[in-house]
């Protein structure tokens, strides 16, 4: 007998990385801080499917990539090869789910079945800005599943509420960890010697490449290369950063990766889109990421957690925000003047077992 997998609501939707109309390696983890929905629908050239894809053009209006976003799981290869759908921006993706591992994951089709041999169960799955599961609506020939789903569809609160109240992500938030003093000497640093493109780390054919891709990531970064002055800023980061670690997260940091000023200048529309920071092999030891607010005489480039709505968060000079490696952040794009931010990682000899076990990834 054949066993599907259940989700509930409450449930965390399972993460996957899978070929899409958006990017052949589209990883779904980046997806929150809106509401999402998914739709198992087959193929598009049954009868059955062709119904449940109809839904999109009904409620078009919310379909805005902030308030939500709709995902149509496709089974059948021909639906990509003869363009039977098309993602639509903003709003309408779908994903090619030619091998079944993202319908085997959600229960649309049986844990134990081939391509050739699988049963499917086709629904709706609304998510939460969180990911978490909200509710389910299976289809079948009546419209009074459907009918259910667009009216819970536009009941949904606006994504800041949708908790019912306002929500706060899990992360410290510092101040005076660094004086003024140090905090001009670090921008003095960075304008003397320059920064240099600033890229981000992603999974290709096995490896942890560096990619530029100015869409989803503006920066320039100096990286602090004089002994005395690292040795300073890591008294620092372990005298007034570690023990609120070990106190909110009971987590005891000894290892610091890089020592590095990033700059986000409006000249260039610097930002950084949303993003988690150990997705990869090579940068999974990232335990606690750190940001250290050089100044505060900037506009936009507000630090947001869109798992947990649109709160921004903008610190005085020498404050930090030290959060979570996996969370989903973002830096907005700074609209007026520059935004120093010092930002290392921290992490424990556990995880540098890791660092050190898969170096092997890192291309070089």
């Amino acid at each position: 007998m054949s066993s599907y997998r259940l989700l509930q609501t409450g449930d965390l939707a399972p993460d996957f990385k899978q070929n899409s109309s958006s990017n052949p390696n589209y990883n779904f983890s980046t997806v929150a801080g809106r509401y999402i929905l998914l739709c198992f629908y087959g193929s598009a050239a049954d009868p059955a499917g062709q119904k449940m894809l109809q839904l999109p053009e009904q409620i078009r209006t919310l379909l805005d990539d902030d308030h939500m976003a709709f995902f149509g799981i496709s089974n059948d290869p021909q639906d990509r090869l003869q363009q039977r759908v098309r993602e639509s921006m903003p709003g309408i993706r779908f994903i090619w789910d030619d091998d079944l591992t993202v319908s085997r994951l959600y229960g649309a089709v049986p844990l134990d079945v081939s391509a050739t041999t699988a049963r499917l169960r086709r629904f709706f799955l609304l998510l939460k800005p969180n990911l978490q599961v909200h509710a389910q609506f299976d289809f079948d020939d009546s419209n009074e599943y459907l009918d259910k789903l667009i009216s819970c569809l536009h009941k949904l609160p606006p994504v800041d509420a949708f908790a019912g109240q306002r929500l706060h992500a899990p992360v410290l938030l510092l101040q005076d960890i660094f004086d003024a003093d140090l905090c001009r000497q670090l921008i003095h640093y960075y304008e003397n010697r320059g920064g240099n493109d600033s890229g981000f780390m992603e999974e290709k054919n096995g490896k942890t490449v560096g990619v530029i891709q100015h869409q989803r990531k503006k920066r320039s970064d100096c990286y602090i290369e004089d002994d005395a002055l690292k040795s300073h800023l890591r008294t620092l980061l372990s005298n007034r950063i570690s023990p609120w670690l070990l106190k909110a997260f009971h987590y005891r940091a000894t290892r610091i990766e890089r020592y590095l000023v990033g700059c986000y200048d409006a000249k260039t529309h610097d930002h950084f889109s949303a993003h988690r920071d150990n997705t990869t092999k090579a940068t999974m030891h990232r335990q606690f990421a750190v940001s250290v607010f050089l100044n505060d005489n900037y506009e936009g480039g507000e630090l947001v957690f869109p798992e947990f709505g649109h709160h921004a968060i903008q610190a005085k000079t020498g404050s930090a925000c030290v959060f979570s490696g996996s969370l989903m952040h973002m830096v907005r794009r700074v609209t007026i003047g520059k935004r120093y931010v010092f930002i290392p990682f921290l992490f424990d000899e556990a995880a540098n077992t890791v660092r050190e076990a898969n170096e092997k990834y890192l291309a070089s």
